[in-house]
């Protein structure tokens, strides 16, 4: 949006940026701006946190965040962005949160392999047809949402490798993945699964190692395992051998044994 032709939103705009100066944070929220010019950015260079949130932004990421060095956490979640310059997470190794979460991105740059302190990314409702492998470097990540988009697979050993210290939440819902590796079983620090509304018809064997697991999320999906020793659970809890509400999930306790009635030997994956 052209600030001269709207002078108050070039006054608001003014005071963000005073105010940024200072705290060096900029929160710009639930305003129609299209764009943000660059001018306007490139003051604000020293921040450590950005929030451009459901401001109609169309197109790439706005390159002056490129050399936004000292960034602990970006925020570019409710808009219409579709590309992120390939450069862009070179100079961001500072980043510790990011949400890009409802936009139109299709993919990601290699250069997110650079961001080494990263513990949350939220990349939810978007284009995504596949994992990004880069992803694999984030040894650091705790909490990684990947629902809505539209993955079908996910990679396997090095991702998972990556995370298996690390990873604490991991949402795929709302994809059309089949299946998941074997190597699942590595992510044994995971607390939270939400595998809601794919198309899984079971879970690996090695999924028996997520212990930790205190919260599952499984409806809307294909599956075929019910193992008769498990339909009641050992605290006489009967589970529900048609899993058809909206968001069926299972916690505490229950979470595991819910999750050990999905598992199945990999000999026998072709039920």
């Amino acid at each position: 949006m052209d600030m001269k032709a709207n002078p108050k939103l070039k006054a608001i705009l003014n005071s963000k940026a005073r105010e940024a100066r200072v705290t060096r944070q900029l929160l710009l929220s639930d305003i129609r701006l299209i764009h943000v010019s660059h001018a306007f950015l490139e003051k604000l260079t020293n921040l450590r946190h950005l929030y451009i949130v459901g401001c109609s932004l169309t197109g790439s990421v706005p390159y002056p965040i490129v050399n936004m060095s000292n960034l602990q956490t970006l925020d570019l979640s409710q808009n219409k962005l579709n590309v992120i310059p390939s450069s862009t997470f070179e100079n961001l190794r500072q980043l510790k949160k990011i949400n890009l979460s409802q936009n139109d991105f299709v993919e990601l740059p290699k250069s997110l392999k650079f961001l080494q302190h990263l513990t949350k990314l939220d990349l939810s409702y978007n284009k995504l047809l596949q994992v990004p492998t880069e992803l694999g470097y984030l040894t650091q990540l705790e909490y990684l949402d990947l629902s809505s988009n539209l993955i079908d697979s996910l990679p396997t050993d090095a991702i998972c490798q990556a995370w298996k210290h690390s990873l604490k939440t991991l949402k795929l819902a709302n994809n059309l993945i089949l299946r998941l590796p074997s190597q699942i079983g590595l992510l044994t620090s995971i607390q939270e699964l939400d595998l809601r509304n794919n198309k899984l018809r079971y879970l690996p064997a090695a999924a028996e190692l997520l212990l930790n697991i205190n919260v599952f999320r499984y409806s809307g999906n294909e599956w075929r395992v019910h193992p008769p020793h498990l339909s009641y659970s050992l605290y006489g809890q009967h589970l529900e051998q048609d899993d058809i509400q909206a968001d069926a999930a299972s916690y505490g306790s229950a979470a595991l044994e819910k999750l050990l009635s999905y598992c199945i030997n990999n000999n026998d994956d072709e039920m």
